[in-house]
Formats: C-alpha cells, sequence, structure tokens
C-alpha cells in the first residue's frame, strides 16, 4: 500500500506553495513512513515529474499513451522507447538509500553547526 496524498497538498501544488508534511516529509521520520522502499520512492517521483502527463523523452510526445512496464518504467506508445522516471538525475540506483544519504548529509551539517 501506497502514501497517498492528501487534498491539501493538491491545493498547495495548485497555489505553488509547497508545504512540509504535505509536499515532502517535514522530519526523519515522515521521511521513513513515506519511502519505505524504493516503489515508494519511484511513485513519488512519477507524481513529481510527470504531474501534468506524461512526456517521453525520446519523441517528446506529451500524454501521447503509454504502457507501464514496471515500477518508474513507462514506454512510450508513440515510439516504444523506455523511459525512467529518475532518467537524467541523480537518483539512478536505489532511491531510499540516495534519499537517506542526502538527508543524513544536512542532518550532519546542521548539527556540526549547531
Amino acid at each position: 500500500m501506497g502514501y497517498l496524498l492528501p487534498l491539501p497538498w493538491l491545493r498547495a501544488r495548485a497555489m505553488g506553495h509547497p508545504q512540509a508534511g504535505v509536499d515532502y516529509p517535514s522530519n526523519w521520520h515522515e521521511l521513513l513512513a513515506w519511502f519505505p522502499d524504493d516503489a515508494a520512492c519511484l511513485r513519488y517521483l512519477e507524481r513529481l515529474r510527470w504531474s501534468d502527463g506524461f512526456v517521453c523523452r525520446f519523441c517528446g510526445v506529451i500524454d501521447g499513451g503509454w504502457w507501464q512496464k514496471a515500477d518508474g518504467l513507462r514506454r512510450c506508445k508513440a515510439c516504444r522507447h523506455d523511459t525512467s522516471v529518475t532518467a537524467g538525475t541523480i537518483l539512478v540506483d536505489d532511491l531510499r538509500d540516495a534519499i537517506q544519504a542526502v538527508v543524513g548529509q544536512d542532518l550532519q551539517v546542521v548539527v556540526a553547526i549547531t
């Protein structure tokens, strides 16, 4: 079962004001709850990357149809190329470890400063 975004998330995003705990986790415990595995991370990234519809990075067709091949992987119906939600990003391998490493690094910096 994945994390479902509440209605305030839609309002906040439409207004352009992301809110901690609604658009993104506000603390370490929420981060772990929202993203227990790579599949949850991929679903979240799909909502961010393709919120206005799937865009093929090969042919540029916007919401021209696609097949879900796996979590985070779609095949364009127009050109039949596979596109990953992480393609062209730093989040290529283990998403949960990457997110924890980034957040953990930030927390270490904050602790070192205070």
